[in-house]
């Protein structure tokens, strides 16, 4: 018989540890606060919906009313749930290295992550994007090119993220981010260099600025 406990098990340990705790909280910032059309906002959309799409096929089997109705909510594809076929992944070569390399930024993460606990235990920052982290020693695959500071500071969900290439041991630095002169946009809570390049929005950054700008300028 099969055991529908370890898929079970498997799909809950994804929505709890991978989804919850690691990419949604990651996506929050660009999906509540880039603009509507953003191509990185739209392109988040679009794995949440697959991802909504294939956790339904898998589920299923195993609740079988609520993964139609759940699949009802959509309005293209097949009739049923129980109709669609289950997900399938074609291996791809580069799937070891993209494998790896994140598996290597995670970890690197979760260093992170610790410091950032001592620093609100230190009563030096309460919310993450308060901080500014600086890293220095050997990270090959932040200095590639491949990875962008913003996507570092989106990951680690700060407000700044510096690193510095060395041939010594690792240090992770958090300090606040006001104490380096950065001002928090009232919008999205993080902390920029640069506040207010727009006169009618003085406590913005330039990203919500143009959001701002955006939902002022009247429609033709």
């Amino acid at each position: 018989a099969y055991d529908f406990s370890q898929v079970y098990q498997a799909l809950n340990r994804f929505c709890a540890v991978e989804l919850s705790s690691l990419y949604v909280d990651v996506l929050k910032d660009r999906l509540y606060c880039n603009a509507a059309n953003d191509p990185a906002r739209r392109t988040a959309q679009s794995v949440l919906f697959t991802i909504y799409i294939e956790l339904t096929k898998l589920l299923a089997p195993i609740i079988p009313f609520t993964a139609e109705e759940a699949w009802q909510l959509k309005s293209e594809g097949h009739a049923s749930v129980h109709l669609a076929p289950l997900p399938h992944h074609t291996p791809r070569d580069t799937d070891a290295a993209i494998e790896k390399s994140w598996a290597s930024l995670l970890d690197l993460r979760s260093r992170v992550n610790e410091k950032l606990e001592e620093a609100r235990r230190d009563k030096k920052i309460g919310k993450s994007l308060e901080a500014r982290v600086e890293i220095t020693g050997r990270h090959p695959e932040l200095l590639d090119g491949s990875i962008r500071q913003s996507s570092l500071e989106e990951l680690f969900i700060v407000s700044k993220v510096h690193v510095t290439p060395t041939e010594g041991e690792e240090t992770i630095t958090v300090t606040r981010a006001a104490d380096h002169g950065m001002k928090k946009c009232i919008r999205c809570w993080k902390y920029w260099d640069t506040l207010g390049s727009h006169a009618e929005h003085p406590e913005l950054c330039d990203r919500c600025t143009q959001v701002a700008l955006h939902f002022e300028t009247p429609s033709s």
